[in-house]
């Protein structure tokens, strides 16, 4: 995001974790690693990022993701999404911003950034219902943050909330509907 997203959505989310001081998704801050580094296993070889930037603290990633039509509020003005993969051969899963009338044709490899206060959603993919999950058509992940994570991390600084408790209380919620997948810190679970 940093590197190909509008200044202002980078900004917004730099802003945000600056007024807060919450924490970024650092495995190191709590998992006993240095701070700022990562390690990415490539072939049996490991590949050290050392002094990075790191994500902000909370998205989800999802699966064939749609979602009707609908606005959300959170601690800062933008999102961004960033579809990783999205099947040649499959139609549908395109986001559509109504304020603007605009629709975001789905492809592999794109980035969307957006206010989420506006009326926004993603079309249903093209494929046949399936209770096993059917076939990948797309897959991403986004950048959206829960109103309830800034108390909940003020609440974990001071010590009256529990890592487990914070994690619960910020899933799901206003933010997410169904999809169910946020953690707060999932930092703290990747390694």
């Amino acid at each position: 995001m940093r590197s190909y997203g509008p200044q202002v959505v980078v900004e917004d989310f730099e802003g945000f974790i600056r007024r807060l001081g919450i924490y970024c998704m650092d495995p190191g801050i709590h998992g006993g690693g240095l701070e700022r580094q990562y390690t990415i296993p490539i072939n049996g070889i490991n590949i050290v990022f050392n002094n990075a930037e790191m994500a902000p603290p909370q998205g989800v990633f999802a699966r064939n993701y749609a979602r009707h039509v609908h606005f959300e509020r959170q601690p800062h003005l933008f999102a961004a999404a960033w579809t990783m993969f999205h099947s040649p051969e499959a139609k549908g899963c395109n986001f559509y911003n109504s304020l603007y009338a605009i629709q975001v044709q789905s492809s592999s490899n794109y980035a969307c950034f957006w206010q989420t206060q506006h009326w926004h959603g993603t079309s249903l993919p093209n494929v046949e219902y399936s209770e096993t999950g059917g076939p990948l058509v797309q897959s991403g992940l986004s950048l959206v943050t829960s109103n309830q994570l800034p108390g909940a991390f003020q609440s974990f600084v001071n010590g009256t909330i529990s890592e487990a408790a914070m994690e619960e209380c910020c899933s799901g919620g206003e933010i997410f509907g169904a999809w169910q997948l946020a953690k707060c810190s999932f930092a703290m679970h990747i390694a």
